[in-house]
């Protein structure tokens, strides 16, 4: 498991590979008093070093890279667009997991890249937040009343054979749950070691 730090505050490149091919990472934070363990997909990594990657302690000294791929605008309005719209889904994505830099492909309307960049991520933030789009703490603050608010709803329920579906309204600016009964996504097993604890 990777510690990452939770400080101040897509379209994805295909790869052409299998869909169940990916490199996930288990991180696990504090953000203020809830512990979250989350685990994200990781399109690469820089290795400046001259061996092969063999373990964790290779991973952790290398760096944690992010591909999108974008329309390149063409004007204001398709700019603003993507500050408005996307850059806080990529700003989130990336900010969790401790990725500096979003390596970008600049598309064509026919798809093709012709161009690759990088945008830093504080840039991405400072624009969006500068143009009054969306802010940083806003995200974080929400991230945590929502991790508030399952923590409290998990209280009432003790069964797990049950399922809460949440959704947010952001007219009304509230989160809501809907109880499904179902089947667990856990394993009988795992479900009989937790009751024998």
């Amino acid at each position: 498991i990777l510690q990452s730090s939770l400080g101040d505050s897509g379209d994805s490149a295909n790869s052409g590979c299998y869909e169940a091919e990916e490199f996930c990472i288990m991180f696990q934070t504090h953000l203020n008093n809830n512990l979250i363990l989350y685990g994200a997909e990781i399109d690469g990594v820089k290795n400046d070093m001259k061996e092969t990657i063999e373990n964790l302690e290779d991973l952790q000294k290398c760096t944690l890279v992010e591909v999108k791929v974008k329309r390149r605008e063409n004007n204001d309005r398709q700019l603003q667009n993507y500050y408005k719209f996307k850059s806080r889904n990529w700003w989130c994505q990336s900010f969790l997991v401790g990725i500096k830099d979003i390596v970008t492909g600049l598309r064509d309307d026919n798809g093709i890249v012709h161009e690759i960049t990088t945008i830093e991520l504080s840039e991405l933030a400072r624009v969006a937040k500068a143009s009054n789009y969306w802010h940083p703490n806003v995200c974080m603050n929400f991230l945590d009343d929502f991790l508030e608010k399952i923590s409290n709803d998990m209280i009432n329920f003790d069964d797990p054979y049950i399922m809460l579906q949440y959704s947010f309204n952001p007219n009304y600016e509230f989160i809501n749950y809907q109880r499904i009964n179902s089947h667990s996504f856990l394993s009988s097993e795992y479900i009989q070691f937790i009751k024998n604890l």
